[in-house]
């Protein structure tokens, strides 16, 4: 009897230990696929819970500037920053990315307020000090309302005159055939700014 007592006491014990390690390793793959997880996240950068009951009126975001967000070289290039809905069948995708793709590959080779070492050919392509934000804000804008036209190289190029930072331009954004955007920049000169 007392041998039963003491296997079933051991089962029970194993089993707990089974299921404590299956749990440990299940929370931990949420947390890596979760997109919030990244506590450096622009969008997740909570100081305060507003569901405490504790203190819900000092609830408090911290709003970041995701161009200084992704100067940060830990933030992998394929996190994704934006995803913009086109139609019910299109979602554009705003990756980080590098110096060739994405929200990175725009601040270096597009403007001179972020990357020091990389610099636009020519003058840049956003009027100065415009803010990722406002980048981000412009994609989208070219991206629901503009034309869209797909390349012989199997890309697909949007276009639209849009506001950004106070002057107004014509934009082109380009993604590729899996709707990732590769880059955004003014083509043309302003066709207007606050300061005329």
């Amino acid at each position: 009897m007392e041998n039963k007592k003491i296997k079933k006491i051991l089962f029970i014990l194993i089993a707990l230990i089974l299921a404590f390690v299956v749990i440990k390793v299940v929370l931990k793959k949420i947390n890596q696929n979760d997109d919030n997880s990244n506590p450096k996240n622009p969008d997740s950068l909570i100081v305060d819970d507003p569901d405490n009951p504790i203190n819900p009126i000092d609830t408090a975001v911290i709003e970041i500037d995701p161009a200084d967000y992704v100067l940060d070289n830990s933030v992998p290039k394929n996190e994704i920053l934006k995803k913009i809905e086109k139609s019910n069948t299109k979602i554009i995708i705003l990756k980080v990315g590098n110096d060739k793709f994405g929200f990175r590959h725009i601040l270096m080779r597009h403007t001179f307020d972020y990357y020091k070492d990389y610099s636009p050919k020519g003058e840049p392509l956003f009027p100065k000090n415009t803010t990722g934000k406002q980048i981000i804000e412009g994609i989208e804008d070219v991206v629901k309302n503009g034309n869209e036209k797909s390349t012989d190289n199997g890309k697909y190029q949007f276009e639209k005159e849009i506001f950004l930072n106070g002057e107004k331009a014509r934009y082109r954004l380009i993604v590729t055939d899996k709707y990732e955007i590769i880059t955004f920049y003014k083509i043309g000169k302003k066709t207007y700014s606050d300061d005329d």
